[in-house]
């Protein structure tokens, strides 16, 4: 028997009375849907363990007349020998139903198809792997046989439409003439009709009967293979009478920004739907990152929206990949634009330009952007005669409007900009934007260069030839060399951060010091799971460390995955380690400051070793860079000035296992940081690296 945590399929379990009471003879069918692969349970374009499951228990326990499947069997594919050996795994995998002798119906879905846009090979492929034994009835019409049929099982009609026969589109047709002739002829008392999308120009009445007998006209049942089918509430119709809105983009334009802003000032009378994701871009050659490859293209499509919502551009518009990109850009966004196109023209479509940046960020350059990328935007919806908002132009200039680790992502203040521009565009409102931040006042700017000098006055200042040099005991002291008590904070002059792909650097502020005794006893958890869900640390680095019981020597940060990237200031070995680490597209670097606090010139040298060198199957080792970043008043996150110097890899199983580097006379403000980073060149690695040594001098 299978648990229902394990069903990655939706299955119905419906059964009939005969329409004669004098005949109480009742049968069961199942339908199923939507079998195509997924992260972790696919192989080959078919989620086959999880289908293997499920139809095994239903052949085994269900025992169902006939199986019909709603369509999207599998992910989809470019090319047709692709997709026919999807769809050939797919019939494999329901083998046990084929030497049942259980009847399996099926039709097409948006994967089925292409994936995306009805590819004009799709059909041939669908009727190649369905023949013979496999086969659907062929009565439908002309151009659709095999696709769209009927068939009749006992007291039951089954009406089952394809729909996407138009090549090159995700449009919907039904050819009403078939249907009204089908339904015509059936002499049946109940009418089912299926299709993989709601079906709206189709009218059907039936009586469906429950197992306790109950005659039921509209509901819905959730089944848990094996067991009885429990009855839930249908969904509300008056979802159908509102202006449905899709919102297409990146991680500008998720559920976690903007969106449920918008849905706010719409109010009651719009469905705003989020099929935005993080790194999603329109560029073909970006696989498995790209729209057209991702499903939510596809989930957006069947949405059936009235308005479309696309933000796309800050990916593909860096100058570094911009030569390169601009075409695929355009042609990408064509594409997309043309998906969502109606013939009617009645759907409403909208461009909107990415916020302006507050700063350079991700790669990115914002004059680069501004003169280069939305212009590209702006024509390409004159082009395809669809609107276009101005989201960039009120961010210029906005301190408030931007997220300060990166400075491009919206804050709640951008947000609401977007949120506010977009519904006064859809519905003439004249909502008003958020008030630009006051300057700060001279009495305020006073109090921060206050703050500033108070902090340089506890950092340590070094006169012309004198040398200081990063200890254990500077990563391992909860109290830090400066006067707020906290240790490793912003008033030191040795300071440990962390920093993301593409952005800025974050100060980490966790020192073992700050955990319970049971913490430092057991091990360190995740600080930032929530109550319920704190994860134990089975590391940091776990059998790595020389003294793997002895967890008061760190400086850390952690991310929802429970793992962490830090210092150690060992004080037995004594030795000084650092432990970058990369989930998936989350921080990628971590790295240590010296704060300058007198203007000079500077020596600057030092030593990194790669410890896991040769213990990791797909280690790749290491690199380091030495920069100059200049602290800027008012923000945590200095902005890189002056790269010194950088190699790499470190312990790549070829090269060196350590590096040493050595900047000479290197010119530095007061206030600015000498910074050491490191950074796993395999994004999805771990490496950690010993700081040999790590040494400022002053030169004059």
């Amino acid at each position: 028997m299978i648990k229902k945590a394990t069903l990655a399929l939706a299955a119905l379990v419906l059964m009939f009375l005969s329409a004669s009471p004098a005949r109480a003879e009742s049968w069961t069918f199942v339908v199923m849907s939507d079998s195509q692969g997924s992260a972790g349970d696919s192989t080959g374009g078919v989620a086959t363990r999880t289908l293997g499951i499920v139809i095994n228990d239903i052949v085994k326990n269900v025992k169902p007349e006939l199986i019909m499947v709603t369509g999207d069997l599998v992910q989809g594919a470019g090319t047709a020998a692709e997709l026919e050996g999807q769809l050939m795994l797919f019939r494999k995998t329901m083998a046990p139903a084929y030497d049942a002798k259980i009847p399996v119906y099926a039709i097409r879905g948006s994967h089925d198809t292409g994936p995306n846009e009805t590819r004009p090979w799709a059909g041939g492929v669908w009727n190649k792997v369905f023949a013979g034994p496999y086969a659907m009835p062929g009565n439908g019409p002309a151009d659709e046989k095999g696709l769209t049929y009927s068939f009749t099982h006992k007291n039951a009609f089954f009406l089952c439409i394809d729909g996407y026969k138009t090549p090159n589109t995700m449009d919907l047709t039904i050819d009403q003439t078939w249907v009204d002739a089908q339904l015509a002829a059936n002499k049946q008392p109940h009418v089912l009709a299926f299709q993989h999308t709601q079906i709206k120009k189709v009218t059907v009445t039936s009586k469906l009967i429950d197992k306790e007998g109950k005659t039921r006209t509209d509901y819905v049942l959730t089944f848990t293979a094996g067991a009885k089918p429990q009855p839930q509430a249908a969904p509300a119709a008056a979802a159908a009478d509102k202006v449905r809105v899709a919102v297409l983009g990146d991680s500008l334009s998720t559920d976690k920004r903007w969106p449920p802003a918008l849905a706010k000032h719409l109010g009651e009378g719009y469905d705003v739907k989020c099929f935005a994701s993080g790194g999603a871009t329109l560029l073909r050659n970006m696989d498995p990152r790209n729209v057209w490859r991702r499903r939510e293209a596809s989930h957006a499509r069947e949405f059936r929206a009235d308005v479309v919502l696309m933000m796309f551009g800050a990916i593909e518009g860096r100058p570094k990949g911009w030569p390169g990109d601009k075409a695929g850009f355009i042609a990408g966004y064509k594409d997309l634009i043309k998906m969502f196109q109606d013939p009617a023209g009645k759907r409403k479509i909208y461009l909107l330009l990415p916020p302006a940046a507050k700063r350079d960020s991700f790669g990115g350059d914002t004059a680069f952007f501004r003169r280069e990328v939305v212009p590209v935007i702006q024509q390409i919806a004159k082009d395809m005669n669809v609107g276009c908002i101005d989201t960039h132009t009120p961010f210029i200039g906005r301190k408030d409007a931007n997220e300060d680790w990166d400075g491009l992502h919206p804050t709640a203040v951008g947000n609401e900009i977007i949120a506010r521009t977009v519904a006064n565009e859809l519905t003439g409102s004249t909502l008003a934007l958020p008030e630009r931040p006051k300057e700060p006042t001279a009495e305020e700017l006073a109090a921060e260069q206050a703050r500033l000098a108070v902090k340089a006055a506890h950092v340590v200042t070094l006169k012309p030839g004198d040398t200081v040099e990063l200890t254990p005991a500077a990563v391992a002291d909860p109290k830090g060399d400066g006067p707020d008590g906290k240790g490793n904070t912003e008033d030191d002059t040795w300071g440990f951060w962390f920093g993301l792909i593409f952005g800025g650097h974050h100060r980490l502020t966790l020192p073992t010091a700050t955990l319970s005794a049971n913490q430092r006893a057991n091990g360190i958890v995740d600080l930032n799971s929530a109550a319920g869900h704190q994860k134990k640390v089975t590391g940091p680095v776990a059998g790595e460390l020389p003294n793997p019981n002895q967890t008061n020597g760190w400086i850390f940060n952690t991310d929802w995955n429970g793992k962490f990237e830090g210092f150690w200031g060992d004080l037995k070995a004594p030795q000084i380690l650092a432990h970058p680490y990369v989930e998936k597209s989350s921080h990628s670097s971590v790295s240590v400051t010296f704060r300058v606090a007198a203007e000079g010139t500077y020596d600057i040298a030092g030593k990194i070793t790669d410890l896991q060198v040769f213990k990791a199957p797909k280690h790749d080792g290491v690199s380091w860079i030495v920069e100059v970043a200049a602290e800027r008043v008012g923000q945590s996150v200095p902005e890189p000035r002056a790269v010194l110097g950088k190699g790499g890899p470190v312990g790549d199983k070829v090269g060196p296992d350590s590096a040493a580097f050595e900047v000479k006379a290197a010119p530095c403000k007061k206030g600015d940081l000498i910074r050491l980073v490191i950074s796993p060149n395999d994004w999805w690695g771990t490496d950690l690296t010993r700081i040999d040594y790590f040494r400022i001098t002053r030169v004059k």
